[in-house]
């Protein structure tokens, strides 16, 4: 049990934030692919838009923001620190698939504009 803990605890001293951006923006990126195909599926096959991510756009493109700053981050971290390798090919790797996936969410989001339902307050009927 001693060497369990031992390998544990060296593995969490080794684990730097480094890593933890890599692997939130993966995370994040897997995430987000996974709402793009959600949407495509909903809106193409089965034409419901009521399951799409519709209502939560501004959140969605926050993710994207935060998931690509921390892809970013974590190549520079990367590179100052002079590590290469696999961390430093995942980080790109995450860079380019979260352009990728931003790319995506761009062209679903203005192919699909007709199906998002527009409502508009009358300004006349305020305070009734």
């Amino acid at each position: 049990m001693a060497n369990i803990c031992s390998d544990i605890k060296n593995c969490v001293e080794k684990s730097t934030k480094k890593d933890a951006h890599v692997y939130v923006s993966c995370f994040l990126l897997v995430f987000l692919l996974a709402t793009v195909i959600n949407d495509l599926v909903h809106y193409l096959a089965t034409e419901e838009t009521s399951y799409t991510s519709q209502n939560i756009t501004v959140a969605i493109f926050f993710i994207h923001l935060c998931s690509f700053y921390l892809a970013i981050l974590a190549f520079i971290y990367i590179s100052q620190a002079g590590i290469h390798g696999w961390r430093s090919k995942t980080a790109i790797l995450s860079i380019a698939g979260n352009t990728l996936v931003f790319i995506m969410r761009m062209v679903v989001e203005i192919y699909f504009i007709n199906c998002r339902p527009e409502y508009y307050r009358d300004f006349t009927d305020y305070g009734k």
